[in-house]
């Protein structure tokens, strides 16, 4: 579990807190992961899986997803904003000089 969490996911997940995803893309993640589990615990329940991942404190993609998500948009407000400030300092400054 500790190998699919520390490279599979990160692999999996790459640069898709940029994308925009809709309920069956992430069901799709969300499947991927889930038939691995099935194969690595050679099992066919879902219920089973699902135990298993509560167990191990293993969360789905679309979970993480989630998570990466929210936090890419607060950088990218945060960098937005300043750089609006930035500007608007910009020009301040050239206006006042140019008086």
């Amino acid at each position: 579990m500790q190998l699919v969490n520390s490279k599979c996911i990160p692999a999996l997940l790459y640069g898709l807190e940029a994308c925009p995803l809709n309920k069956t893309d992430l069901r799709s993640l969300d499947f991927s992961v889930n038939s691995l589990l099935m194969k690595l615990f050679k099992t066919n329940d879902l219920q089973t899986i699902m135990e298993c991942q509560s167990y191990f404190g293993f969360q789905l993609p679309s979970v993480r997803l989630s998570h990466r998500s929210k936090r890419f948009d607060d950088k990218y407000s945060a960098i937005h904003l300043f750089i609006f400030i930035t500007v608007a300092i910009i020009q301040r400054n050239k206006y006042t000089m140019n008086k």
